[in-house]
């Protein structure tokens, strides 16, 4: 199963801003928008689908943490942790799952949501793989990263998502 947690925003007018009023604002405006998108409450509906279908592997993308602070200075107040809501989510359903892969790499965003600029600038880790517990004899082998490199642009010069991928391997013990 895989299924995208969704960051609740797209970024964009935080990148098109000109002025240092208007990134404020756009940022502001951005962190709103991800508060009314009830990351929580998200989650618990993806903990139902997840319950109901009882995968032993989960794909999820876009798995994020949002912390605030002060302008230009760390933001270290975790307000909104997009796996740990689901993690608690499955556990209030009787569903118990492990995080047994996850990006060696960033991989959003991948090009500054110019999908024809040649270069990557991933910055953040977002994907990662879930493991239905009680089922021992799974192993994480590897995991990379895929979808990052300019050799994976389109003949027309796309990315082919605006996400890199992850390709893991794994070993199922008998």
């Amino acid at each position: 199963m895989t299924r995208n947690l969704d960051e609740g925003t797209d970024f964009g007018p935080i990148f098109q801003a000109t002025t240092l009023q208007d990134f404020a604002i756009q940022v502001a405006a951005a962190y709103l928008e991800v508060q009314a998108s009830n990351i929580p409450e998200r989650a618990a509906a993806i903990a139902d689908e997840i319950a109901a279908q009882q995968p032993y592997l989960v794909g999820l993308q876009e798995v994020s943490v949002w912390s605030t602070g002060p302008l230009f200075m760390h933001a270290d107040t975790e307000t909104f942790n997009a796996l740990r809501s689901l993690l608690t989510a499955l556990a209030a359903r009787g569903q118990q799952y492990t995080v047994i892969a996850i990006s060696k790499g960033f991989t959003w965003p991948l090009h500054c949501e110019d999908p024809f600029t040649p270069f990557t600038t991933p910055d953040q880790r977002l994907d990662l793989v879930l493991f239905r517990d009680g089922h021992k004899g799974l192993d994480a082998l590897t995991t990379d990263l895929i979808g990052d490199k300019p050799s994976d642009l389109t003949p027309s010069g796309l990315w082919p998502s605006d996400h890199a991928g992850l390709a893991s391997v794994f070993r199922l013990e008998p």
